[in-house]
């Protein structure tokens, strides 16, 4: 009888022991994986979340507060590499999984979780419902200001660019742009001093200087609003890109920078751009991200990069591109022509290696948008010689079909 009840004592601390590695391991790889996300490597961020979610899910009758924040972690990180209908299901589960639990002040996240995704997915109506939804929530529970900060760094992004779409002749644009900044601004206090965190607050100092360069490109001359825009935008931004310098946030050091790049675009200012560029390439990391001529593809695997470099470094490549055709446009250099083909090859090739499987993610939509708009201006003999540029810069990189190609037809 004695030795029978030792055996089961010694199952019974066994299955302890063993539950208790599983639980510490899961903890364990929720932990990796938030750092891994804030930090922008996002395929390794999934690998530990969804290790994470099965050794948690095993036990999820005391530790499912922990896969929920697992689980809607692991849908932005999805959503930002365009897996949307992936992250859609993780998302419910989080938001299911918090209502079960009774964690209504925690539904705020999954709510602006769903606006994030839908600020990628374009669709910038439900985004800003779903992050309107989400602050509601967040200030009727009060249960602390970081939720409050996500939520209106969701509505400034998402009336930022709802402000910029093309296909929405009835939005007031200047109202939203203004609210965006009130959001953001609203952001960056909450980051600072309430509830301070770097990344967070990069993305607001982000978000506020996109929509002062926004406001420059919308005006219609280079008015005294703008030219205080351009000084908005260019504080913001670059306080963004100091920040994130001394946390070590590259990607998001390079977003800033890129933005400032585009807003002395559209403020005519060429030397500040080429002072710009130079500063992206005396990032050291990014040189392991640049396509490499003798291959055709960057030094670093795509499961150890930080996955929104590539998106940024086309985005710059696009600007590059506009420039020299700006500059043909007036010299009627053809090299200057050539040169833009090169770049706008790039642009769409970064971009596309953000996630090959998802050619149809937010920022390679927005570069066929600008790349084709540029070459649908061209009559058919620039077209012509547009083709054969895009053929040679095939030959020197060693590329195959490139992403250019699948986004423009040759037949014009």
């Amino acid at each position: 009888r004695s030795r029978g009840v030792a055996k089961e004592s010694s199952a019974t601390q066994m299955s302890a022991t063993q539950w208790h590695d599983c639980v510490l391991l899961g903890l364990a790889h929720a932990r990796r994986g938030y750092l891994w996300r804030v930090r922008g490597f996002l395929r390794r961020a999934i690998s530990d979340y969804r290790r994470s979610a099965v050794e948690l899910d095993t036990n999820r009758a005391d530790f499912r507060i922990v896969l929920a924040n697992v689980l809607n972690n692991l849908a932005y990180a999805e959503t930002v590499l365009g897996n949307y209908a992936g992250a859609s299901l993780w998302i419910n589960r989080a938001y299911e999984l918090r209502k079960e639990l009774g964690l209504f002040s925690y539904l705020a996240l999954s709510i602006n979780t769903r606006g994030a995704m839908y600020n990628f997915q374009e669709n910038f109506g439900e985004a800003i419902r779903h992050s309107q939804h989400a602050l509601n929530l967040a200030l009727a529970f009060q249960r602390g200001m970081r939720e409050v900060g996500l939520a209106t760094i969701g509505l400034a992004e998402g009336k930022r660019r709802l402000s910029q779409q093309s296909n929405a002749p009835d939005i007031d644009r200047h109202k939203l742009l203004q609210e965006a900044i009130a959001h953001a601004q609203q952001a960056i206090g909450i980051f600072t001093h309430q509830s301070p965190e770097a990344i967070r607050l990069v993305h607001a100092l982000i978000e506020i200087g996109c929509a002062y360069r926004n406001q420059i490109n919308q005006a219609n001359s280079q008015d005294e609003i703008s030219q205080s825009s351009a000084t908005q935008a260019r504080e913001h931004l670059t306080a963004a890109a100091k920040i994130a310098r001394e946390n070590k946030l590259t990607s998001r050091q390079l977003d800033a920078l890129v933005n400032l790049a585009w807003t002395e675009y559209y403020c005519h200012n060429d030397a500040a751009i080429d002072a710009l560029i130079d500063q992206v390439d005396e990032i050291e990391t990014l040189q392991d991200y640049r396509i490499q001529s003798a291959t055709g593809y960057p030094l670093i695997e795509r499961a150890d990069s930080e996955s929104e470099i590539w998106p940024q470094l086309g985005k710059l490549e696009v600007l590059r591109g506009h420039r020299e055709l700006a500059y043909y446009q007036v010299s009627k250099d053809n090299d200057a022509f050539d040169r833009a083909v090169v770049h706008y090859v790039l642009g769409a090739q970064y971009n596309h290696l953000l996630n090959p499987g998802q050619p149809n993610h937010r920022d390679a939509k927005r570069a066929q948008r600008q790349i084709k708009e540029k070459f649908d201006q061209l009559d058919g003999t620039l077209q012509n010689r547009w083709w054969v540029q895009v053929d040679q810069t095939k030959e020197n990189l060693f590329l195959g079909e490139t992403a250019l190609e699948k986004m423009l037809s040759r037949s014009g």
